[in-house]
Order: C-alpha cells, then sequence, then structure tokens
C-alpha cells in the first residue's frame, strides 16, 4: 500500500466540494474529485493544483443520478488506488418537483442518498484495507423536516420539495450512523454533518421559489470556505480519531432530531435501499 493519504470528494467542482477538496490537497492528501460535469470538474481541478502546489490531483466522471455510472467510478479508483483514506459524500441536490431517472428512482432519492450510499458499500474495502479511514457524509439541519416513509422511500405520494429534500437530509444521517455500525469492527469511522446555510451553487439551477430565495439570501450566508470547515475537520482533524456516528456542526457534535437517532429506522432505511439498488457492504 502507498503511504500518500488518498481522498475523495463527491461534487468537488464547486461550493463546499471544491473548497473541502482543496483544503485537503493542501494538507497533502491526494485528492480524487468525483463530478457529474468534467467541463467544471476540470476547470475546478486547474485552480486546485494551482492554489495547493500540487499536481496529484484526480479527476473521474461520477454521476448520482446513476447507478451504473457510480459503479464505473469505483471500479476507476478501485485500478488507479490501493488506498482510500477519506470518502467525503458532499455532491446533492434540490429540485423543484417530482422527477424519476433513467434507473427508475425518485431523483431526490437518487442523488441525495443512493448516491451517498452506492460509494460507501462499493468502497468498503478499500476503506476497511486502509487503518484509520473515514466517511464524512455532509446533511444539512433541514433532515428536521423529513419523515421516512419506508413503504414509501420513491415518494409516490405527498411529494413536496422542501419536506422531500430534508427527507433526504435524514437519510445521509440515518445511513451515516447505520455505516457506523456496520463498519466499527473494521476501524472505519463515518460522521454526518451540517455545514450552516452557505451561498454556494446549490439549488440555483433549478427553477422554483427555494432557487430564487438561495439567490437573494446569498449575501447574508456564509462562504463555501466557511461551509467546508466541519468536512475538513471530520477528514482529517486528529481529535475525530475514533469517533464515530455522530452529527456534527461548526465542528462539534450536535444532537440530531429524534428520528435520526432512531436505530431501527436506520437499519429499516437501509434494508429497503439494499434491496432497492442489489448493492450492500461486502461479507
Amino acid at each position: 500500500m502507498s503511504d500518500a493519504r488518498v481522498a475523495i470528494v463527491t461534487g468537488a467542482n464547486a461550493g463546499i466540494g471544491k473548497e473541502t477538496a482543496l483544503a485537503l490537497a493542501k494538507q497533502g492528501f491526494v485528492v480524487v474529485m468525483a463530478c457529474r460535469n468534467l467541463d467544471k470538474g476540470a476547470a475546478a481541478k486547474r485552480d486546485i493544483v494551482a492554489m495547493s502546489g500540487r499536481d496529484d490531483v484526480d479527476l473521474i466522471h461520477f454521476d448520482a443520478d446513476s447507478i451504473a455510472s457510480m459503479r464505473t467510478f469505483c471500479e476507476t479508483f478501485a485500478e488507479r488506488y490501493d488506498r482510500l483514506d477519506v470518502l467525503v459524500n458532499n455532491a446533492g441536490v434540490s429540485l423543484p418537483t417530482r422527477t424519476v431517472n433513467d434507473d427508475g428512482n425518485e431523483r431526490l432519492l437518487a442523488i441525495n442518498h443512493l448516491g451517498y450510499f452506492v460509494p460507501a458499500c462499493l468502497l468498503a474495502p478499500l476503506l476497511i484495507a486502509t487503518p484509520g479511514a473515514r466517511i464524512v457524509n455532509v446533511a444539512s439541519e433541514g433532515h428536521r423536516l423529513g419523515r421516512i416513509d419506508l413503504d414509501d422511500l420513491q415518494r409516490e405520494r405527498g411529494w413536496s420539495a422542501i419536506p422531500r429534500y430534508g427527507e433526504t437530509k435524514l437519510m445521509n444521517i440515518l445511513l451515516s450512523n447505520e455505516l457506523a455500525r456496520r463498519l466499527a469492527d473494521h476501524d472505519v469511522i463515518s460522521n454526518a454533518l451540517h455545514p450552516g446555510a452557505v451561498g454556494t451553487e446549490f439549488a440555483q439551477d433549478e427553477d422554483g421559489w427555494f432557487s430564487r430565495l438561495m439567490k437573494l439570501s446569498k449575501k447574508l450566508l456564509l462562504t463555501p470556505a466557511q461551509g467546508a470547515r466541519t468536512s475538513i475537520h471530520l477528514a482529517s482533524s486528529p481529535d475525530v480519531a475514533g469517533r464515530t456516528g455522530l452529527y456534527w456542526s461548526s465542528c462539534r457534535p450536535k444532537k440530531p432530531s429524534k428520528a435520526a437517532r432512531d436505530a431501527d429506522l436506520a437499519r429499516g432505511l437501509w434494508d429497503r435501499t439494499v434491496a432497492l439498488t442489489g448493492i450492500d457492504l461486502p461479507g
């Protein structure tokens, strides 16, 4: 196994993801940018290389809206690298209307939940093989608006943009906690976080009132660099070593909603997601 620490950051072409990738590169990580738009990813990579002084930043196509794309990403990564120290699940969206992707999955479920679950499972062998590996899951205080119906994961009934977004962010915390439980014997820690109210490009390519609100309030929000601080802390701080299954905000543990602490709900979500994707942790 090589000595250089390796980190994956999904959605690394802009906002919190780009700032997280830059900070980890400056700390000496070999950073793999997992991006859907390769043109934007390449531009961000040039910035990160210039600002970090490192020429080993990598870029691999990753589309959280496609299970096949995520499988290909994981296969490509495993061909190039023999270790994975940090997986930062960061890519996410907010959508104004309910749509279904080519896999037949509602797109907020696909991108915001399966986009975390699939790489965590498929890359688990490398995480397990790397001492002290970490999974960092970017969630949101919006999780407090979420109410999960395990019998309607696709939200075919009663879909509404903001509650559904909150529901997927609740899924992020439940997934993070279940990963912590299932990987507890393998020296892999998993934590979720709230980045704060950050002024990024998030939701601004979409139509609807939430996008307009984000644009109007951007000057009042945290910068992407400020919003990335907790992600960076969880990915790299020695203070986090051995601390797993927690929800963090402003680089400190914070108590999430009651639903986010429901171990039975976390296990139920895991089982339904395995049934939906045909993917699980090895062994």
